[in-house]
């Protein structure tokens, strides 16, 4: 159940010449760590899968949200951090499969600075929608995330946007999760399985994209950000 908030700022849309209204860009970021570890078990194939299924999703979310210009980006992540894709219009996406480092480590801060990078960029508009930021990992950090992660929540849009984690398998590093969440109300969600994968990347990429690429409304009242009805990492049963 979500609580409820009063919208008491109005967002006042910005029309063209000629009177077409401008729309705002939405930013959708999986964090994707591509370590050795995410060769064991069919873990890269499942996250690319999985990934690949969500994209009609988030199409279909684009369609009925006229006023949003939905844009996905995807960073790979092991023993550094470089984009997949970057800020490309979902309209006419198609998925690229990820490719796992057999000697790859989990260099959480590279990822994170890169991150920060972007909420930095002159090309982040002033009046764009809060970013959506999702982490995936299955594994513990093999560097010291705290600069790099510091340096994202500091950034001009990293602090604003909308965070979300997910833990595939047992020894997924829950800490740093919890950490770039930066959230009492929104838990790691566990993927231990590829039911709980496939469950848990629809989720991120359906509820809380439509609620921040949504204008308030005067008047209205909006959801708090959406939790899924998961257990948190680490504690629920799978194969991983």
């Amino acid at each position: 159940m979500f609580n409820q908030l009063k919208i008491i700022v109005m967002s006042k849309d910005v029309k063209r010449p000629g009177g077409e209204t401008a729309r705002r860009v939405s930013k959708v970021i999986f964090v994707c760590d591509t370590s050795g570890s995410m060769l064991e078990h069919g873990k890269i194939g499942e996250l690319n899968n999985c990934l690949r299924e969500s994209i009609p999703h988030i199409k279909k979310i684009a369609d009925e949200t006229p006023s949003a210009e939905i844009q996905i980006s995807v960073m790979s992540f092991d023993n550094g951090a470089k984009w997949i894709v970057q800020n490309e219009a979902i309209k006419n996406f198609t998925w690229r499969d990820l490719k796992a480092n057999p000697d790859g480590e989990t260099h959480f801060s590279s990822a994170f600075e890169l991150l920060a990078m972007e909420m930095n960029c002159p090309s982040m508009q002033e009046r764009g929608f809060p970013p959506l930021a999702v982490l995936i990992t299955d594994g513990l950090a093999s560097d010291n995330p705290k600069v790099g992660l510091t340096a994202y929540l500091e950034s001009r849009w990293g602090g604003k946007s909308v965070r979300y984690g997910i833990g595939i398998g047992k020894d997924a590093d829950t800490g740093v999760l919890t950490k770039f969440i930066n959230n009492v109300e929104i838990k790691p969600i566990a993927a231990n399985n590829p039911e709980q994968l496939a469950k848990a990347i629809r989720f991120v990429s359906t509820l809380p994209l439509k609620r921040v690429s949504t204008p308030p409304v005067v008047g209205a009242t909006a959801p708090s950000t959406p939790t899924p009805v998961d257990t948190p990492v680490g504690t629920s049963k799978g194969v991983w």
